[in-house]
């Protein structure tokens, strides 16, 4: 059937209706936007264990965070209000290199991420001052000759030195959820696996979303599956082993209300 694959994809449907009344007739375009949508949710089944179930039409992909921290400090209801921030370890095989992934979702959908920015200020050292800064931006603000339209993720070290890091591909069009890739210090990025930071979600007119969290990849919520599709009518079971308690799910071809859930490991 139709799916959805969550990565900047986005199909549509155009056409046009005759209106007449035998003697005069108005022509009138129109396009629409086709986005399947699944039903997919997470709830404990045991000890270390969690099911994933689509109860949807359509395939949805399920994106397995440990949680860092729900909600935002000053909005409430706008695309740059944050709902959750989760974080993981990012597959080395696919990326050939050590990286975290940042899982984040605002409160309402962006149209477009490019209109968003993720400011992540990295406290290494717990001292309460920033070491090192983590961005997710449209590329075309690092670099003004570049159209505008990639989205990356970005370092900066304590001395203002910019590294480019990744394209961002896990993200839609008029959703709230987006993956964004850091690459750690073991592999030559600025990230330690171990830090506080403060998140600033920045919209188009410079309002802004805070929050507060910490991170430690060595209490990761490790499932056995963390990246995966689940057909419709379907369920998959996970076997979580790390760090035990909250983890954040992404469900990026659910619709927009059902877009995150939580899983309870113990």
């Amino acid at each position: 059937g139709i799916a959805d694959d969550a990565s900047v994809s986005q199909s549509e449907v155009d056409g046009w209706c005759i209106f007449s009344d035998g003697k005069d007739e108005l022509r009138v375009g129109y396009i629409a936007v086709v986005d399947p949508a699944s039903s997919v949710f997470v709830t404990p089944s045991g000890r270390n264990q969690l099911t994933v179930r689509n109860l949807g039409p359509s395939l949805g992909w399920a994106e397995g965070f440990t949680l860092a921290k729900l909600g935002g400090e000053v909005l409430s209801g706008t695309s740059n209000s944050i709902a959750a921030v989760g974080f993981r370890r990012g597959d080395a095989t696919l990326y050939g290199a050590e990286v975290l992934e940042f899982g984040v979702a605002t409160e309402k959908p962006f149209t477009h991420i490019s209109n968003l920015i993720f400011d992540f200020v990295i406290d290494i050292d717990a001292d309460g001052v920033g070491d090192v800064e983590m961005l997710a931006i449209d590329l075309s603000s690092l670099n003004p000759n570049v159209d505008p339209g990639t989205y990356v993720t970005a370092q900066v070290d304590a001395t203002g030195a910019l590294l480019i890091d990744w394209e961002v591909r896990s993200w839609d069009f008029n959703d709230r959820t987006a993956i964004l890739p850091f690459t750690l210090v073991s592999a030559g990025g600025f990230l330690p696996e171990k830090f506080d930071y403060t998140l600033y979600a920045i919209s188009g007119d410079e309002s802004e979303d805070i929050q507060h969290g910490s991170v430690d990849l060595a209490r990761e919520i490790v499932p056995d599956l963390n990246s995966f599709g689940v057909a419709p009518r379907d369920k998959i079971d996970v076997t979580t082993s790390g760090g035990t308690g909250v983890s954040l799910w992404l469900f990026q071809n659910n619709s927009l209300p059902a877009q995150i859930g939580v899983g309870f490991t113990r």
